[in-house]
């Protein structure tokens, strides 16, 4: 039997079917917010995502003092103003070094 002889069974389209498409670059895991640029209060989670690292260490940098936090209402949430304040001391630290 030739190639062109072979059938394959297809899955039968609807031909007004909703078809909705997302380039690859919009596709984003589950787990994965959208970073807000003017946010105010950030969570630790978008902390960790601005500085490339986990959120455990987020935490420890909390519990240390060395970040500072808000309370609003039950949420604790870091202030955009004490990130930049945080990268600006370990710029001038490692200058020092």
């Amino acid at each position: 039997m030739a190639q062109s002889e072979l059938f394959f069974d297809e899955p039968r389209v609807r031909e007004n079917a909703d078809v909705r498409l997302r380039s690859v670059t919009s596709v984003r895991a589950s787990h994965e917010r959208p970073i807000r640029t003017r946010a105010l209060l950030l969570t630790v989670r978008e902390v960790a995502e601005r500085l490339g690292c986990g959120r455990t260490f987020v935490y420890e940098l909390i519990s240390s003092g060395d970040l500072e936090t808000v309370k609003l209402g039950r949420l604790r949430r870091v202030p955009v103003a004490a990130l930049d304040a945080l990268v600006e001391r370990l710029r001038v630290d490692a200058r020092a070094d």
